[in-house]
């Protein structure tokens, strides 16, 4: 049987706040799906908000320089993130498993990032991107809504397509 090769992929989970318990875990509390609706129109001040980003990628590459980047909507990606997280190279190590061959495993990183209090001026896509060694990975967008007056029938799971602000697939 031929076995899929591992890939790099970044996807990001957010919410309105998160935990970090005892042995390593997160508590995330209010996950959103794909769409944020503020409470009251914009702008609006969120108390609290927070995102974990997920990065995978096989353990047998190693990058020298990860950064990882938020964009809030209408920002444009060539100005200053709204938040970034760089990641040391020392990091960069995965636990070896030693009933897995080496290039089976993965290295996978969770990187919380808390915003306290998030200021929403426009509605928008929020974007998470990760820059690795030159290379820019999509990871992720919760489209934000002008406030309860702007409803949407979309209520599942979000789209693995990004789409920038024109509504092009990114």
């Amino acid at each position: 049987m031929k076995t899929a090769s591992l890939q790099r992929y970044a996807y990001t989970i957010f919410c309105d706040d998160l935990r970090e318990e005892v042995g390593g875990k997160f508590s995330l509390m209010g996950i959103y799906r794909n769409i944020l609706i503020p409470s009251a129109p914009l702008p609006i001040s969120l108390p609290h908000f927070a995102a974990v980003v997920h990065f995978v990628e096989p353990a047998t590459e190693e990058f020298k320089a990860l950064t990882i980047r938020l964009y809030f909507p209408g920002q444009d990606e060539n100005e200053p993130p709204a938040a970034q997280v760089d990641i040391a190279a020392d990091q960069n190590t995965a636990p070896p498993e030693t009933d897995v061959p080496l290039d089976r495993q993965v290295r996978s990183l969770a990187i919380p990032f808390r915003i306290a209090p998030l200021k929403l001026e426009t509605a928008g896509r929020l974007r998470v991107r990760i820059e690795r060694d030159g290379e820019v990975i999509l990871a992720g967008t919760l489209q934000i809504l002008g406030g309860p007056q702007e409803t949407t029938a979309s209520g599942g799971s979000s789209s693995a397509t990004e789409k920038d602000s024109d509504g092009a697939a990114s």
